[in-house]
């Protein structure tokens, strides 16, 4: 999907538009869009969690 990242770290591929994915965040499941650097750096700093959806 082509758009902006909402995150934008120092890393971010998509500050003015790029690359990004929709990823669901709780609490409440809030929609973000996030580039992939954004993404692995939040997940490598422990910011975010990644848990596998219940029900595939």
């Amino acid at each position: 999907m082509w758009g902006i990242c909402e995150v934008q770290t120092d890393a971010c591929s998509a500050k003015n538009g790029g690359l990004i994915t929709a990823i669901w965040s709780s609490p409440g499941r809030k929609q973000v869009n996030v580039c992939t650097e954004c993404y692995e750096h939040k997940k490598e700093t422990g910011e975010w969690i990644v848990r596998e959806p219940k029900n595939i």
